[in-house]
Order: C-alpha cells, then structure tokens, then sequence
C-alpha cells in the first residue's frame, strides 16, 4: 500500500534528513531530480516556502544541523529551479531579511545568494545594498572574489560596483572566472598581462589566465598586448608562457587566425607566425 505523502512539521524533517544524506546530489540538476523522488514532487505553496525558510534561516545558525552544509545550498538552488514561482519570492523576501542580520552568517548568505542569482539580487531593497556592495569588495576567504565579480555584473545597481572592483582583481583571482568571461575582465586581464616585467611574471600570468583567456580577448584587448611587446614595455617575448599564449591563439578558428595575425604585423611583429605554432601544444595549454 502507498503511504500518505507527509505534511507540515513531519515533511520539513523528513526534507532535512534527506539533504542532510550523504548520498544527497552535488549538482544542481541532480538535486532537481532527487527533489521530484520527494515530497516536494507535488507540493503545494506552504511546503515550498516552508522549506525554503529551513534552509534560509538553518544553515547561518549554529544549532541546526543545515549550518553552513553545502548540500543545503544545493538543495535550496534546486528547489528555485523545481518551484520557480513559489520558491523565487520566498527567497527574495528571506534574503533580505538576512541582510538585515548583524551576524556574520545570516549576511553571508543574503549576499552570496543575491550575487549568484541575479533575480534575487536587482530586488534587494535599498537598506540591504550597502551591505552587499561591501561584501562585494571582501567577500568571504572561501568565496572566489573573481566569480563574485563576475556575477555582480549582471545586476543592474551593482555594475559599477562590480566594474571598479574588476580593477583590484590579481593574477591568481583572473584564474578563477569560469564559463563565459565577461568583456570588462578580459580587458583588465589583457592590461594585466600586458604589464609583465619579468619572465617569472610573464610565465606566471601566461599559465594563471592570459591562455585560458586566449579565445575571450577581444580585438582591441589583443591589440593592446602586442603593441606593448612592440614598444618593448614588458618581458613577455622569450617567455615560454608567451609561446604558449600565441599557441592557443591559433587553436582558434581560420577567421580569428588571421585576424590575429593581421594584429602581429601591424605592429612590426609579423616574423611571429601563429599558424606555424603547434595545435597540439596549444591544446595541451589550454586543459
């Protein structure tokens, strides 16, 4: 026979102790999909909201057994994604609650949530936003400042925000960016690059971003990085890491190729030939 669904108090607990599992999912659209085996299946409003506020309000408080898991961060993400219209709300409204926190783990929250999710951050009310523009600046020592960075630039109010604290980023934070590289990082990465003085530097900029970054700079951005080589104001030339960069650059399409080398003799530096580079090696650079 089928058990009745559980309601209430009873369905919350049996939620937590699902999330809690060690079994729970990692990624996001596995933990949709383990979600739907759930209670939360066919749920209405109140257990959607109600589970919402467990996780909210659990993780940043030290006696509950959700504090600081990352499994219920992934569950709480995924339950967005299951019950956008009852959950989305919820979550906006609870956000900025926990903004309005004076600990440190309530405001953590609130302003790692409403960074990465855009649509809760364009709705975080005035008195909140000073707090996630500071937190923006120094986020927490586990969160990758760059990837904060580059999400901040999808919210509306928080752009020039996100745009001034591109300028601070370093080598090692440049590394971090993930998917798609917005325009404004790669240009402040190509400057970045650019300004190596040294070979330890140029290898060490080469290896932490400027390759991985090959394919995101733009025409202007590339532009800026070989008339630096020309003028002679960096090291770059005779790096290995040099090599490797224009390596990768020649991975790319015929199209960008010969772009690229268009670039590299306007500026007097046509004995470089990308096309002669080694894929191969350029391919290898970039995993």
């Amino acid at each position: 026979m089928t058990q009745p669904p559980k309601q209430g108090k009873a369905a919350l607990e049996s939620l937590q102790a699902l999330v809690l599992s060690p079994y729970f999912p990692t990624e996001i659209p596995d933990a949709v999909a383990r979600l739907k085996g759930s209670e939360l299946q066919s749920a209405r409003a109140p257990l959607i909201m109600g589970f919402v506020d467990l996780i909210c309000f659990g993780w940043p408080d030290s006696n509950s057994p959700l504090h600081t898991k990352a499994a219920a961060l992934v569950a709480l993400l995924a339950i967005v994604e299951l019950h956008r219209k009852e959950a989305l709300p919820r979550l906006i409204l609870n956000v900025n609650k926990l903004l309005m926190h004076t600990e440190e783990w309530p405001v953590e929250l609130g302003c790692s949530l409403a960074i990465r999710l855009a649509e809760v951050g364009e709705k975080v009310y005035e008195p909140g936003r000073p707090i996630v523009r500071k937190w923006l600046v120094a986020p927490s020592k586990g969160a990758k400042r760059a990837r904060v960075v580059q999400k901040a630039l999808f919210i509306g109010w928080l752009r020039d925000d996100a745009e001034a604290a591109i300028l601070q980023l370093k080598a090692e934070d440049f590394g971090d960016v993930i998917d798609q590289i917005p325009p404004e990082m790669a240009t402040a990465a190509a400057k970045l690059y650019s300004s190596a003085k040294t070979w330890d530097e140029a290898n060490n900029y080469a290896s932490r971003f400027a390759i991985k970054y090959a394919s995101w700079f733009s025409e202007r951005d590339l532009d800026l990085i070989f008339a630096e080589v020309a003028a002679g104001r960096n090291d770059l030339p005779g790096s290995h890491g040099y090599r490797e960069f224009l390596a990768a650059l020649a991975a790319q399409d015929e199209s960008k190729c010969a772009g690229v080398a268009a670039l590299l003799e306007s500026h007097g530096l046509e004995g470089v030939n990308i096309k002669q580079e080694p894929i191969e090696n350029a391919r290898s650079a970039l995993t």
